[in-house]
């Protein structure tokens, strides 16, 4: 039994390899290095791109030239941007499992398949990023994989 963290983990996978702009190099994107340091982009300037070190503990800012984080040889990989709402639904549009969309009052989106009536994942509103959801909706999307 995965998970919700595994779960999260496969489809954020999925939705990066079926969208290719959120692995692009601009503001919010993270990047790894060798020693597991998970940094963010947090600014660019044409062929430059200003990281910060996501830590408590540090407030640690460079500046990189693009091409050496593109380098395949380079120290760091590209993990890419978090999901958000309109990239969770944009996955869903090419993969073309669920088709039931229904935003009610209180600040959700239900999605549902159109083949049942039943409710089957819901997406808080006040929270963007799709690792803040439940683990109902993370348990609805890693079926549609």
């Amino acid at each position: 039994m995965k998970t919700k963290e595994q779960k999260l983990q496969a489809v954020v996978a999925d939705i990066r390899a079926k969208l290719p702009r959120l692995m692009e190099l601009e503001k919010g994107c993270k990047i790894s290095t060798v020693y597991s340091r998970i940094h963010e982009v947090v600014d660019e300037h044409k062929d430059l791109v200003k990281i910060n070190l996501l830590s408590e503990k540090t407030d640690y800012t460079s500046m990189l030239e693009k091409y050496v984080i593109e380098d395949n040889n380079s120290p760091y990989k590209i993990i890419g941007k978090e999901p958000m709402l309109n990239d969770v639904l944009e996955w869903i549009e090419k993969g073309k499992s669920a088709n039931t969309f229904n935003i009610n009052s209180r600040g959700a989106i239900f999605m549902e398949f159109s083949a049942t009536s039943g409710y089957c994942g819901m997406w808080d509103l006040s929270k963007p990023y799709l690792h803040q959801q439940s683990e109902e909706l993370i348990n609805f999307l890693y079926e549609l994989l």
